[in-house]
């Protein structure tokens, strides 16, 4: 069901608008006004996750944590998700099963962590799809309203709205750090990728909200 929604032309063009406008008015500003002093130091990866992190709510949820807003803390919704990957993902590095098993049934240490974690991510889900009721979904484009159509079961949806966060946050913001990465390292790529990005997109002078200046992009990654 979800892939036949990410095939449809009308999300695709849903999730255009939103990574378009999150681009423009959130991530190429910041990016541009604290690399201009030479010397700052930026962590892209948490850009990139703040702004994987903003465009999965809005698409998914119709929700904007405002995560990429950098002079802003992080959202306790975005802080308890992460903590509770972090511990979940420690499971496995344990000697043995046991351990956390025997932990999460005495509620102790980083058991208690992460169920305070979910109990924060649970609340806020079931919060989001309670106030969608409110609302009305059957007008709206994101994809919660469009599952919410289709499926009463809210502990479902709760969970859909989970695994969309965990699919597109971590790995997003990954990838494009390393993707990133290596265009630094290849400046013949990345004038390839400019020159197709004016071909297709017109020139800075049409589009540049989309481009970052060539000076301010290697500054990034000089370590």
């Amino acid at each position: 069901m979800a892939s036949l929604e990410l095939g449809s032309v009308s999300i695709r063009s849903y999730a255009f608008e939103i990574v378009s406008s999150e681009i423009q008015t959130r991530l190429i500003p910041p990016l541009s006004s604290h690399a201009a002093p030479k010397g700052n130091i930026l962590d892209l990866q948490d850009v990139f996750r703040r702004f994987s992190f903003d465009n999965i709510c809005r698409f998914s949820f119709g929700l904007d944590p405002g995560c990429l807003q950098l002079m802003l803390s992080i959202s306790d919704f975005d802080k308890a998700f992460d903590l509770a990957s972090k511990l979940s993902t420690e499971r496995a590095m344990a000697a043995s099963p046991l351990i956390w098993k025997l932990k999460r049934a005495l509620n102790l240490g980083t058991e208690k962590k992460l169920k305070q974690a979910m109990k924060i991510v649970d609340l806020l889900a079931e919060e989001m799809i309670k106030n969608r009721r409110k609302m009305g979904f059957s007008t709206q484009k994101d994809l919660l309203s469009r599952f919410m159509g289709t499926i009463d079961d809210d502990q479902y949806l709760r969970d859909i709205v989970i695994s969309f966060l965990v699919a597109g946050r971590d790995t997003v913001a990954s990838g494009l750090t390393s993707f990133f990465w290596l265009l630094a390292q290849h400046p013949e790529v990345e004038k390839a990728i400019r020159d197709e990005s004016d071909r297709v997109m017109g020139p800075v002078g049409q589009s540049g909200e989309f481009l970052i200046p060539e000076s301010t992009f290697h500054r990034f990654f000089q370590v």
